[in-house]
């Protein structure tokens, strides 16, 4: 009897495992993590959950729209939450981030990229060396989720760490890389080791003379066609591509011009994104570009003049060139459907949102906190310090 029992069990899963439609209807009410485990049983399992674009988009789902922008206060670990949309607000998943109450030391925001963020457990200034850290964190605001590993320790005689990375496109891969970039001044040298949490090993990439790129700040990567791009004062656009493991350098359109201007690079919607601004005579008016996919050039995707939109923005900017106005770029995001597009501008006092196509103004924030202060003690124009929130619901990414 037990047997026969044994019998008609088999008997039913195979029938189950058989049919691919109620395999189908199965798989789908599984979490993420089960998912990959079951495309690695067999072929025709691999096939039929990579093959469903139900299934697959569960698996490799694109993340949402950027929702906000968090900010830094003076101390640190503290964060104003900006929503772009004041009509019908995000609600900010942090405000203090606490995400691991025995950390000996403070727990810091370095980078975020497609709703992960990247975060480092610091020592004090004084007992720094070479910017280790004990511990790294890789961590989803939204559904609270927190991987931890071990920072690469001290680096070998002669190499200064640089900057620190992370590349996730979760709509292609559910894991992603750590890029560790240090620089050996006596030889002109700098070293690229990459961590990838499929293996959970950190390999040396590449080392590669270059004499020119000390004004970069390495910390403020842009992740885009699978490379990670930074940019330097002068008009150079560095890139590392992660499969290639090469370095290749790319000029700006302002970059030949005798002026002095300030730049940023933004990834939306898988587009890369340049802004340049001339600072001196200052202007309100300057391009947004957007470069090829092949980079072989560069396009102008907006003309922006800032006293267009209106409000206080007319007076600020409306004025000549007798009163320099600072002001910074935050975010660059691109609307699914036109007339969605916008920037996100911080003036004197405010963060305001501009849509780039209706020329309209929005506030944003009111700033009760003196960001100056922040912004004289960084030696590089790659301000503004601040972090980039979008929406990861899907669980199975740290």
């Amino acid at each position: 009897m037990a047997m026969g029992t044994h019998s008609y069990s088999f008997s039913s899963v195979d029938k189950v495992t058989s049919c691919g439609d109620l395999l189908s209807e199965i798989l789908l009410r599984l979490p993420v993590r089960s998912l990959f485990r079951f495309m690695s049983i067999s072929k025709h399992w691999n096939s039929l959950i990579t093959n469903n674009p139900t299934l697959k988009s569960s698996l490799y789902p694109h993340p949402d729209d950027p929702s906000g922008l968090f900010i830094p206060t003076l101390l640190g670990q503290q964060f104003i939450f900006v929503p772009f949309n004041v009509d019908n607000p995000v609600k900010a998943p942090f405000i203090t981030l606490d995400i691991d109450p025995s950390a000996e030391c403070s727990v810091v925001i370095k980078q975020s990229c497609n709703g992960l963020m990247l975060c480092c457990n610091e020592l004090p200034c004084h007992e720094r060396i070479c910017g280790i850290t004990k511990k790294h964190y890789v961590y989803n605001p939204t559904i609270n989720e927190i991987t931890t590993f071990d920072g690469p320790g001290l680096p070998a005689y002669g190499l200064n760490h640089r900057g620190i990375n992370i590349a996730f496109d979760p709509s292609k891969s559910p894991h992603y890389r750590i890029i560790y970039i240090y620089y050996h001044r006596g030889k002109h040298m700098y070293q690229i080791n990459m961590y990838s949490s499929q293996t959970r090993v950190c390999k040396l990439s590449l080392k590669v003379e270059m004499r020119r790129y000390s004004d970069i700040e390495f910390n403020s990567g842009v992740y885009w066609n699978n490379a990670v791009h930074w940019i330097d004062r002068s008009g150079y656009i560095v890139y590392f591509n992660l499969d290639q493991q090469m370095i290749y350098q790319k000029l700006t359109p302002s970059a030949r011009l005798d002026f002095e201007f300030k730049n940023y690079i933004f990834e939306s919607r898988d587009h890369f994104l340049l802004v340049e601004i001339i600072m001196c005579p200052p202007v309100s008016k300057f391009k947004i570009y957007e470069l090829k996919r092949d980079y072989s050039e560069w396009f102008v995707k907006y003309n922006v003049d800032l006293a267009e939109f209106g409000g206080p923005l007319r007076e600020i900017f409306n004025v000549g060139y007798d009163v320099t106005t600072e002001f910074d770029v935050l975010a660059l995001v691109l609307g699914e459907k036109e007339g969605d597009s916008f920037l996100v501008v911080e003036i004197p006092e405010k963060i305001v949102r501009l849509n780039l196509e209706l020329k309209t103004y929005t506030n944003l924030h009111y700033i009760t906190f003196s960001r100056i202060d922040q912004r004289v003690c960084r030696r590089f124009f790659q301000w503004p310090y601040m972090y980039q929130f979008m929406s990861l619901s899907t669980a199975g990414f740290c």
